[in-house]
């Protein structure tokens, strides 16, 4: 099997979780998701709802759901991936690893846990002359499972 056979097989294998998942009822429906002014995209659940800005531009928000204890931020920097990593160095970021998922090659990382349990992982990728950064916090096993299916949903798509 060559690189590009391997590749579409991952997006295949990727979208068939998505729909495994709508099909047993976890997920009611998907939504497609832009990263913020970028050629990438992932799939949401249905159940998570925008919740618009998380700061005064359109380059950072939101989606969550209270239900499956999941809220994934979307960040746009324009700044290079490596001073974005060094941010993420000062924020507490630890296992600092790269990953390729779909051909799409990121760097993966984690929060400490915070006292009330909830947990963060987070993927930054460059797109361009800009980072982005996927920041899913998660409150259960499931939603923490959901995450590695919304990243595994992750594809490039027409440029900006």
């Amino acid at each position: 099997m060559n690189t590009k056979e391997a590749e579409n097989m991952r997006k295949v294998i990727g979208m068939a979780l998505v729909l495994m998942l709508l099909a047993a009822g976890s997920v009611s429906s998907a939504e497609t998701v832009r990263l913020p002014e970028s050629r990438y995209a992932v799939i949401l659940p249905d159940a998570m709802t925008y919740d618009g800005p998380t700061a005064d531009t359109a380059e950072a928000f939101a989606y969550i759901s209270e239900e499956m204890l999941l809220t994934v931020h979307f960040f746009r920097y324009d700044m290079s991936m490596t001073d974005v990593i060094l941010d993420l160095l000062g924020r507490g970021g630890d296992d600092i690893r790269p990953v390729s998922v779909n051909g799409v090659d990121m760097i993966a990382f984690r929060y400490p846990p915070e006292e009330d349990g909830w947990q963060a992982v987070g993927y930054i990728l460059e797109d361009g002359n800009a980072a982005l950064e996927i920041l899913f916090w998660y409150g259960t096993q499931e939603a923490a499972d959901l995450t590695k299916t919304i990243m595994e949903s992750i594809e490039e798509t027409e440029t900006v």
